[in-house]
């Protein structure tokens, strides 16, 4: 199984998307900086997807797919917990890129939990079973669990001080269908909305304050709000501020 090379916490190198296998330069050129909320020095430059990246991305994901799909579950099952084997090999260097990126002083616990997600699906994918109907005399009819999307693309905005964790926890489960379970929040990114919309739509899209983070939005939330929101059109603005809240936790809204 081919993996992207290894950086070290030291490193300020640039980081390139890992697309159908192998390292690719983002489309656009462009790259974000990953700064160490302990000391403020840059760790690293990410590089900033654009469309074409997302589109390339999903080429290889479909072509990909179909090969994944025929793989039995006991070979499905061995990749993942690969995936898990490699994380733990890899806990030293891990660890300390995700202390440089969030200022966590024993990150080890992360690491493990990331690695526990692929196990936990790898020997999930193995206990998956169909179910069988008896319809009478020479009739059986009989449902067959195939992967769907297990290979895909997955847009994940994690939270800064989470990043191994979040990801791992929403790549291992990658055959559930994105728009049942993942939300993306943001809430200091002056572009995010924009962003958000042009690549995951207005339906799973939330906006949240932080408190008590030291990027909250206190003492100003009112006003910091409705800078980052002033583009976004008003029916995606309910759906951001309220409607997909408690379409996630199942609240009523009432006549609001």
């Amino acid at each position: 199984m081919p993996r992207p090379p290894a950086r070290t916490a030291a490193s300020a190198n640039a980081t390139a998307p890992w697309i159908d296998g192998k390292s690719v330069s983002p489309a656009g050129g462009g790259y974000l900086p990953s700064t160490s909320p302990t000391t403020g020095e840059t760790v690293a430059h990410i590089a900033r997807g654009t469309t074409p990246d997302v589109a390339c991305a999903v080429r290889g994901a479909q072509e990909t797919q179909l090969a994944w799909a025929a793989r039995t579950p006991a070979q499905r099952a061995a990749v993942l917990l690969a995936i898990a084997a490699s994380i733990r090999a890899s806990e030293a260097e891990l660890s300390a890129l995700e202390s440089a990126e969030t200022g966590k002083i024993a990150p080890e616990r992360e690491v493990e939990a990331s690695a526990e997600y692929f196990s936990y699906y790898g020997a999930v994918v193995r206990a998956v079973a169909g179910e069988s109907l008896d319809l009478g005399s020479g009739s059986m009819a009989f449902t067959r669990r195939q992967p769907y999307g297990v290979i895909g693309v997955i847009g994940v905005i994690t939270p800064w001080n989470g990043l191994l964790n979040q990801a791992c926890r929403d790549v291992a489960p990658a055959f559930e269908m994105f728009r049942r379970n993942i939300y993306g929040t943001f809430w200091f990114e002056h572009a995010g909305s924009n962003l958000l919309l042009d690549y995951l739509g207005d339906e799973n899209i939330m906006w949240e304050t932080a408190f008590p983070h030291p990027t909250c939005l206190y003492p100003s939330p009112v006003e910091r709000s409705a800078a980052a929101l002033k583009d976004v059109p008003r029916e995606s603005l309910r759906k951001i501020m309220q409607d997909n809240a408690a379409k996630l936790y199942n609240l009523p809204l009432g006549n609001a």
